[in-house]
């Protein structure tokens, strides 16, 4: 198991440290493990986790469209 610092979480994800921080406060982003009294970190997996089921959101979504005739935007 590896812990992941918030460079390597923005690097992965895409998102900017405020959006994290947002979407970690609306309990849609997995929280961070505190290391320190002036630190964080991520669980790799879960982040892992949390990318696979945007994939698997956006794969879902298209099928859906695909069922009610939407074109897919370009």
């Amino acid at each position: 198991m590896a812990l992941l610092r918030l460079p390597e979480v923005m690097k992965r994800t895409g998102l900017g440290r405020s959006t994290v921080y947002a979407e970690v406060a609306r309990r849609r982003f997995p929280s961070p493990v505190r290391l320190t009294a002036r630190s964080v970190g991520w669980v790799e997996s879960e982040v892992v986790d949390w990318i696979d089921q945007r994939i698997r959101d956006r794969i879902d979504m298209k099928h859906v469209n695909q069922l009610v005739g939407v074109d897919e935007a370009p």
